[in-house]
């Protein structure tokens, strides 16, 4: 997915190529420093969310990188939830768990966020 203005592009989103049945992964969501604030990034991520849904995904995970606060703000304002978070007085509905990327001594170098659809 890629957001242009006068032919530039502003903004991108990718999901990952192989996904699992009913679950989707994005990889990669970058919007350029003047556009960030304006709603560009939120647009994308619900285009391919609804996009997702029709093509039958019932839910989409998005891995966050450790120390990116700005990310983890973000996605929580898109309507995600950290991996394991859930409401009062839920449960987990279910058991499909996504593992957090891995970085040097297997500690995680990422956090899961995933919003059912």
């Amino acid at each position: 997915w890629v957001a242009d203005c006068d032919g530039e592009v502003i903004a991108s989103l990718s999901r990952e190529p192989v996904h699992r049945s009913g679950v989707t992964r994005m990889c990669r969501l970058v919007v350029q420093s003047w556009y960030r604030k304006e709603g560009v990034g939120s647009l994308l991520v619900q285009c391919l969310a609804n996009r997702e849904k029709e093509r039958g995904s019932r839910r989409v995970y998005a891995h966050v990188p450790f120390p990116s606060r700005i990310g983890e703000v973000f996605f929580r304002k898109v309507g995600f939830r950290l991996q394991g978070e859930v409401a009062d007085g839920e449960e987990e509905k279910t058991k499909d768990f996504e593992e957090p990327q891995r970085g040097w001594l297997g500690y995680p170098v990422t956090k899961v966020f995933v919003k059912d659809l």
